[in-house]
């Protein structure tokens, strides 16, 4: 067995060889007609500082790369001076951050022009801390992909169609589509001022000291918060659909020269930003920064939003009153009229009866959540059923410092129409305050119920009164006298039960009432008279 261990150390180190050597030192055979990858950039964006292209019917374009706090940022310096879109230009690095050959055509061509690249072909070139690479496109390959080289390497290779979109980029490709910028410093929260001219009117709205939004001309409104605040966001976030022109020139002044529409924003710490609304074409709305020359192109949809007119800008919400603070709430229809209160206990009630919170509950909350669907005019009143608010149902919450009224007019659908009393408009609801409404009617107007007496055997039972002809019943339990034989003693009659016999036990809980057969009245005598008995002598 000895003489074979030398044998056996050296197959299992060939082994271990051979494959180590198939395994980390061969390099995989490519397929037919195909080479192993080239590497031929490996650039980190967070290291970039430039990127600049050329193209034979563009401009050179150069973009300058600045990176503060974990952010970068795009900055166009040729062919004029813009801000740079970060998601566009962030892709296009992407694309060279590990950009590898499919395939080497040629490692060293004397001619590059049979596959389309020369000085004037399209070119990017990248500049990074540590180096600057260029690359050269040339034309697409019939195989798919496309002709490139690097500058400074004789060789040709094929490479993805999808890096050739990064060469073919105009200045308004790079362009940001913002309307502002950090720099502005226009931050939404900030804004404490708007003021929107349009076809409608001119209107303005100050944010008061609660943080909600106020409309104080042409009159003054409680205005809806959500919907201004809708507008400086989405003005504030407004992407632009094309780039019309770097200045106004000439007669064609896109209708800014006298706009369509302005708005106007400012904010607490005094910057103040206006956008010019120019006339519509093309399917798109001219509009432009009065600081600034640019002149933009937005779609209509994006626009929406500033067509509003005062009562598109008011408060939706019905004047609020505190649940909590209602001490009071009355109910009146034509013919009836309630009154429920708030007792000591938190309990509502009328005219000293308990009654269902819940159905207050509702109504009040139904008051306070119900959003208005839209105005009418109060010439309108008459067709909502509203001409003659004393004939209409209504009810009134009541509260220390405040009453509020509401008044129903005609239900139609899924809306009802109503008015607040002291304001002259007609409002559109939605109908389920109407329901809370009548569901307390109908629990007030139902009469209360009868308490519940709790029988008790030991209990006194009061005394029936005592009609007229009606047999008066004694505490004897043997005998039942009728108003005729009043004058029958008791003494008279004769002992029914010998004394020497026990007497039986009465049941005191429930005294039995003995009901005496009815007596035969003689024909001659009237229905009315009853015949007397015969009342034994001493001797029988």
């Amino acid at each position: 067995m000895k003489r074979y261990f030398p044998t056996l150390i050296a197959l299992v180190t060939f082994g271990i060889l051979f494959l180590y050597t198939n395994i980390y030192e061969i390099e995989p055979i490519p397929k037919e007609g195909e080479d192993n990858p080239v590497q031929l950039s490996k650039v980190s964006t967070s290291l970039v500082k430039s990127v600049s292209w050329k193209t034979p019917s563009n401009e050179e374009i150069k973009v300058l790369a600045k990176s503060e706090k974990d952010k970068i940022s795009f900055e166009i310096v040729k062919p004029s001076s813009y801000h740079g879109e970060e998601s566009e230009i962030s892709g296009i690095l992407k694309n060279f951050e590990d950009f590898k050959s499919e395939r080497v055509i040629s490692k060293t061509a004397t001619d590059s022009s049979i596959f389309g690249i020369g000085t004037n072909s399209p070119q990017l070139s990248i500049e990074s801390a540590s180096e600057t690479v260029t690359f050269r496109l040339g034309n697409d390959s019939p195989v798919g992909g496309s002709y490139l080289i690097k500058v400074g390497d004789p060789a040709i290779y094929l490479v993805s169609g999808s890096v050739v979109p990064a060469f073919r980029k105009s200045v308004n490709d790079l362009r940001s589509k913002n309307l502002f910028f950090q720099e502005d410093n226009f931050s939404t929260s900030d804004v404490s001022f708007v003021k929107l001219e349009q076809a409608s009117g001119v209107f303005e709205i100050k944010k008061v000291k609660s943080g909600d939004w106020e409309i104080v001309s042409p009159k003054k409104a409680k205005a809806d918060s959500t919907e201004i605040n809708s507008i400086i966001e989405r003005m504030h976030d407004l992407r632009i659909t094309s780039f019309v022109s770097d200045q106004i020139l000439g007669s064609n002044t896109y209708g800014l020269d006298k706009p369509q529409g302005k708005i106007a924003f400012e904010s607490s710490n005094g910057n103040k930003f206006e956008v010019l609304i120019g006339r519509e074409e093309n399917s798109q709305i001219f509009l432009k920064r009065a600081d600034q020359p640019f002149v933009y192109g937005v779609v209509r949809a994006d626009l929406t939003m500033f067509d509003k007119d005062f009562n598109g800008l008011r408060s939706k919400v019905l004047p609020q009153i505190l649940s909590s603070e209602i001490k009071g709430l009355s109910i009146k229809t034509a013919s009836e009229s309630y009154m429920v209160q708030k007792n000591a206990s938190n309990s509502w009630e009328i005219k000293g009866r308990i009654i269902d919170s819940v159905k207050v509950n509702d109504l009040i909350g139904a008051y306070n959540s119900t959003k208005i669907h839209s105005f009418l005019p109060w010439t309108e009143g008459k067709s909502q059923g509203i001409e003659n608010v004393i004939d209409c149902d209504r009810f009134e919450l009541i509260s220390a410092s405040e009453t509020r009224t509401l008044v129903f007019g005609k239900t139609e659908g899924t809306y009802v129409s109503a008015a607040l009393e002291g304001q002259n408009e007609v409002l559109k609801l939605p109908s389920h305050i109407r329901d809370s409404f009548n569901n307390l009617l109908n629990l007030l107007a139902k009469p209360p119920e009868p308490p519940k007496l709790i029988s008790s055997p030991t209990a006194n039972v009061p005394e029936k009164p005592k009609e007229a002809n009606q047999p008066k019943v004694f505490a004897s339990p043997t005998e039942v006298l009728v108003p005729e034989l009043k004058e029958v003693k008791e003494a008279s009659e004769t002992p029914l039960i010998d004394p020497n016999e026990s007497k039986p036990q009465e049941d005191v809980s429930s005294p039995a009432i003995l009901v005496p057969e009815p007596l035969q009245a003689s024909p001659s005598q009237s229905q009315t008279s009853i015949a007397t008995p015969s009342i034994p002598s001493e001797g029988d």
